[in-house]
């Protein structure tokens, strides 16, 4: 499950991944972004995924193509896009730093953290 709630006073949009995350939910969430005018063109994400896993199929070469084709098509919306993830195991870490070194955008960057405050000060010094 991807929930998201966007924090006024931070400028931030606050997301969570609960339990296995699917292409098609990531999928979907994108979409949602994409289509919530009320957003910043240059979007903070603050992604809270200490309680998610990420579905394997994540590495197959059609879902890569899938999620590769989904995020240009997101970020033709925004002027730019910072994501900070918040992990807590190594698989999950390992998936995110695997996408970041696959998917290389001109309008987006993401770093992961294993703490929420880092992840906050990162988000809050450099965008």
């Amino acid at each position: 499950m991807i929930s998201r709630d966007f924090n006024l006073r931070d400028n931030i949009l606050e997301v969570t991944y609960l339990g296995e995350i699917t292409i098609k939910e990531f999928m979907e969430y994108g979409n949602a972004i994409m289509k919530d005018k009320k957003l910043p063109r240059n979007l903070k994400i603050l992604t809270d995924a200490r309680n998610a896993t990420f579905d394997i199929s994540y590495f197959k070469k059609e879902n890569q193509l899938k999620l590769e084709e989904g995020m240009k098509k997101y970020l033709k919306h925004f002027t730019f896009i910072s994501v900070a993830l918040i992990h807590s195991t190594p698989k999950e870490t390992a998936i995110s730093e695997i996408f970041k070194d696959n998917f290389k955008f001109d309008n987006y960057t993401q770093k992961v953290f294993s703490t929420k405050e880092a992840a906050l000060n990162w988000l809050k010094k450099n965008f």
